[in-house]
Order: C-alpha cells, then structure tokens, then sequence
C-alpha cells in the first residue's frame, strides 16, 4: 500500500475554493451559531442577581445550545468538504 503524502498547498487552496464557493453560507451559519448562543448568555447574567435558579438553568441551556451549534457548524463544514 503506498503512502499519500498530505500536501499543505492543495490542502489551503481546497479550503480558499470551498470558502469562496460558500461564502454566504458561511457567513450566516457561523453568524448564527455564534450569537444564538451569546444571547442565552447574556440573558442568563440579566437574571442571576434576581432569579438565580432561572439563571442556572439558562447556563445549562447555553451549554447545550452551544454544543448542539458547534456540532452542526462541524457537520455543515464536513459536508462542504466532500
């Protein structure tokens, strides 16, 4: 079995090319994954002083959401790639 070598230039020029294919798309999914879960946060620390309990729970939220964001942020990515 012969070894591929990786080649670093093909790779970056794969990556320029998908990008430019997918700009938009990028953008917006990025855009979305980062600020859906920022609002949660930002919600969260509102309501810590008066409602802790509430503000935990939105912590909990926020960490799911954010997980669940960047899991479908990967797979949108690896299916661009292939």
């Amino acid at each position: 079995m012969q070894i591929q070598k990786f080649i670093k230039k093909e790779a970056i020029k794969f990556g320029w090319t998908t990008m430019k294919n997918n700009f938009w798309i990028l953008f917006l999914v990025v855009l979305i994954t980062g600020f859906v879960p920022y609002l949660i946060q930002v919600f969260s620390e509102l309501l810590q002083e008066q409602y802790a309990i509430w503000s935990a729970l939105l912590g909990v939220v926020y960490l799911i959401v954010y997980i669940m964001a960047q899991v479908g942020l990967i797979k949108i990515m690896v299916k661009f790639a292939s």
